[in-house]
């Protein structure tokens, strides 16, 4: 390689350096599919590629043939109670989700850890962790809000993250809305002043407890404080809603820990 010449004007040479020959990669276009309409196809393919085949066409081919791989998403696994009874998720999260196995201190070993064992095998059975979770979730349907109004769709068509995100969101805010609301219902109501003074100075918690209104408390006989607490239902009557939603939270919590395994 010519690096720089010099010319002496006492002699009129000329003299020449040269420099190390330095390779560089360059740049080759390499087909990987047989056409852009066609990618299911590679442009080389397997019984052409041998030791002798350019390392780029290789590279290239290798390449394809991961691209062309149909992905399937798994399925969900059959479960039952005779599946599930042994799993420690399980074990563990009905231990923690149940009152009655609370006080269990190890719920994978010893008589309490096969109780439990036993309770997973016979309510799920071979078909109860099916029905009782598989289809209902499929029926089952999320609000959310991707553009205008509120609507609900199936959970099972939420497959994207950007769909995830939008329902996710809605129903925090949905539940948001609805501590608030909780939070105005419980406060104490105004305190009849004519009630207060028919309350104060009475001493006997009999005589106080007694008298319309009033109630013995630290001490003092006063005007009893009432709150709205629960959900009013058209009969103005208070629901409340505190173990069916215990027991949709604790299904929940099943059903998440079943499909981390």
């Amino acid at each position: 390689v010519l690096n720089a010449c010099t010319w002496h004007a006492s002699d009129g040479k000329v003299a020449f350096t040269h420099g190390n020959w330095v390779e560089k990669p360059t740049q080759t276009q390499i087909q990987f599919f047989k056409s852009n309409e066609k990618r299911s196809a590679c442009a080389a393919s397997d019984k052409t590629i041998s030791d002798s085949t350019p390392q780029p066409t290789r590279l290239a081919n290798a390449l394809c043939e991961a691209l062309i791989v149909d992905v399937r998403p798994e399925s969900m696994p059959a479960l039952s109670g005779p599946a599930l009874k042994d799993n420690p998720i399980v074990r563990r999260t009905i231990r923690n989700c149940l009152p009655k196995f609370e006080t269990t201190d190890d719920p994978q070993s010893g008589a309490e850890g096969q109780k439990i064992s036993d309770w997973i095998s016979s309510k799920f059975g071979s078909d109860a962790f099916k029905a009782s979770f598989e289809e209902d979730l499929a029926a089952d349907t999320a609000p959310t809000r991707e553009k205008g109004k509120q609507e609900k769709k199936k959970t099972t068509s939420m497959t994207t993250e950007k769909a995830a995100n939008s329902a996710l969101s809605q129903m925090e805010g949905i539940r948001i809305k609805r501590e608030l609301e909780a939070e105005e219902k419980n406060i104490p109501k105004a305190i009849d002043t004519k009630k207060s003074e028919k309350c104060k100075g009475e001493k006997d918690e009999t005589k106080c407890n007694n008298k319309d209104g009033c109630e013995f408390k630290d001490g003092e006989c006063k005007a009893k404080v009432s709150t709205t607490t629960g959900s009013e239902g058209t009969d103005g009557k208070t629901t409340n809603t505190t173990g069916r939603n215990s027991l949709l939270i604790k299904n929940a919590l099943l059903l998440l820990e079943v499909l981390l395994i």
